[in-house]
């Protein structure tokens, strides 16, 4: 069993988003020759990269302790009325 703490869900979060820059660089054609997909294929591919990304966010917010609905509307929705 991992013990999931603030290094490892940092590094944790450091490997998907090099995963999702790696799900970008296909779907733009410029990965290497053996790892050429469809675009239909690419697409799917940085879905689940960013969801993959988005969810060790939720993990490392939960890790810290930190309520990431009140940060986002604090930084991202502070324009707009939630």
């Amino acid at each position: 069993s991992i013990k999931v703490d603030e290094e490892f869900i940092l590094l944790k979060l450091m490997e998907e988003v090099g995963e999702l820059a790696e799900a970008v660089l296909t779907l733009n054609g410029k990965s290497r020759p053996e790892k050429k997909i469809s675009k239909k294929e690419a697409k799917k591919k940085l879905a689940h990269e960013l969801a993959d990304v988005v969810g060790i966010v939720m993990v490392c917010g939960d890790v810290y302790g930190v309520d990431l609905e009140k940060a986002i509307k604090e930084k991202w929705l502070k324009w707009k009325k939630v």
